[in-house]
Parts: structure tokens; sequence; C-alpha cells
């Protein structure tokens, strides 16, 4: 509907006398029934669309049989509406791979989205590849018990960034019979490792409890009556030839 934004020239008001209808009256007489006219015919429509510059308030009332657009200004109905932009139409639109996908989701196997960085996922600790630079030692047994230390290192992303740490050094209670297993782990932003253990074997469901989310395994001791078990303990930097040619840590 067009909007010139000028309003339209309201029609005269006024009585009819009897000179109106004399031969010198009935100029005024016929300009007034041509503005009567005009604006009849214009809204109607009978001279092209009709045109309200003032605007149309309908005080809530509905709107009905409106026809499809033809151009940008044009209102549209409900059925249009619904068609072409309810959550039904537009779901096809943003799924992954279509052509109007959402740029914020994450496309699996797209390669418009790949990572060009692998620091995304760092704060989870837990995110293979990473590896650490410490080492295991341990001196005893004395008295039932032996000391073991994880020298000061830092965890190493694939990004190049580190997470440093202190040398730890815990005196571990050696067990009668069977062994104990301890864990060495490192949270996020942390310069201290945190100590886990004893448990009774070196099990995937006891690391997972010490390399959730926000922390991850840097090392693990295990010792018996004897002190610490070479083969079944190591940090970042132990060599698979001294635990049995397997790599118990680094992952990278």
């Amino acid at each position: 509907m067009a909007n010139s934004g000028k309003p339209t020239t309201p029609i005269l008001g006024g009585q009819l006398k009897l000179s109106d209808l004399q031969e010198e009256g009935l100029p005024f007489l016929n300009a007034w029934k041509a503005q009567i006219e005009n604006q009849v015919n214009k809204l109607s429509g009978a001279t092209g669309p009709t045109q309200l510059p003032a605007g149309v308030d309908v005080k809530g009332s509905t709107v009905s049989n409106i026809g499809e657009p033809q151009s940008p200004t044009d209102a549209i109905s409900k059925a249009h509406a619904e068609k072409n932009y309810s959550a039904a139409a537009l779901a096809p639109k943003l799924e992954s791979g279509s052509s109007s996908a959402l740029k914020s989701y994450r496309q699996l196997n797209s390669k418009q989205q790949r990572e060009s960085y692998s620091d995304f996922l760092e704060s989870c600790m837990s995110t293979a590849p990473t590896t650490n630079s410490s080492s295991i030692a341990a001196t005893g047994p004395v008295g039932g018990s032996a000391t073991v230390t994880i020298s000061a290192g830092s965890h190493q992303f694939v990004s190049g960034n580190q997470n440093s740490y202190a040398q730890r050094s815990d005196t571990l209670a050696l067990p009668g019979s069977g062994q104990s297993v301890y864990y060495y782990s490192l949270t996020k932003g942390s310069q201290t490792l945190a100590l886990a253990g004893p448990y009774t074997d070196d099990t995937q469901q006891n690391r997972l409890s010490v390399n959730q989310d926000g922390t991850t395994l840097v090392a693990v001791a295990a010792v018996n009556s004897s002190g610490l078990i070479a083969q079944q303990s190591a940090a970042g930097t132990t060599s698979p030839a001294s635990t049995g040619n397997f790599r118990l840590l680094a992952r990278l």
C-alpha cells in the first residue's frame, strides 16, 4: 500500500442554498461534487490502489484475504509467514551442510569449519594429545615406606602452550602384600600436583577418577613391600624400555 506522506485533501463541508442552484452558483456546486467523486473513487480503488497517507488503525480487528506479496513493502498473511518463516520452514535451511547453516554450530566433517588452532579444548586438560616433562624416582624402602618424587615439569599441549608445576615428594606406605597404586594429577592453571590413592590396581576406571575434565594424569606410582615397582610406574618422560616396552602415560 503506497504512502505519499501527504495527507488527503479533506472534503469541504457546507449546506446547499437555493442560490447555489442558480446559474451563477453552479461552478461552486460542480467543484464540490467533483471533489466528492474523486475521494470516493480513490477510496474504492476505482482509480488505482487505495492510498491512506495517515495510516490504518483497525482497533484490533482482523484484516483478511491478503494476497501473496509482490514487492518488498507488501503485507503478508499468516499462511505466508508460516509457510516461509516458521520454525518448521527454517529448520531444514539451518541444518549442517545446508547453504544457510548457522556459523556458530560445529559441523562434523565440515572443511569450512575445520579448526585452525588446537587450543580450543585445553581447559578440559584430559584431551589427547598431551604429555608432560616429569620423571619419577623413589628411595627406600625404610620402615615400611618409600619416598616417591615427581620432578618439576610442565604439562605440554600440542598447541605449544604449557602448564608448569612444582616438584612433589611423598612418603608412601608400602603394603604388606599385593600392591598399592597412586596417581598424580594436575588441575588447569594450578602449579601443584595432587595425589590420589592408594588403589589396589592400575585400572582404566581408577585413572578416569583423576583424569576428568579440568584435570589430567601426570604420573602413576605403583609400590609393593619392596618399594617402587618400576615396570608399573611412569611419568611423562619415562622410557617405554623401563616399563616393558609399554608407554604407561604419555599420549603424544
